[in-house]
């Protein structure tokens, strides 16, 4: 396990059914190379449409897509200590 400090963003985009999806995530840029490394290792690249971004999902502790183009509230952002 490692302990990080770091960007944790809250937001809530409408998805493709119309329901609404709220998430707390960290950017893959801001977790640790090895980390996202290990995780992705064996996986295969999925090109993502323009406004999509992988995303480390906290609660759901896995990688999810989180969708820019249907944010329905300004995203908040707080730095958090997080265990991965």
């Amino acid at each position: 396990m490692i302990d990080i400090i770091v960007e944790v963003h809250t937001g809530v985009f409408r998805k493709k059914d119309n329901s609404f999806r709220k998430m707390k995530f960290i950017k893959l840029k801001d977790l640790p190379k090895e980390f996202v490394s290990a995780k992705l290792a064996g996986k295969q690249a999925h090109t993502l449409q323009e406004g999509l971004e992988l995303v480390w999902d906290v609660d759901a502790n896995d990688f999810r897509t989180f969708n820019w183009n249907n944010l329905v509230v300004p995203i908040e952002k707080e730095t958090k200590k997080i265990v991965l």
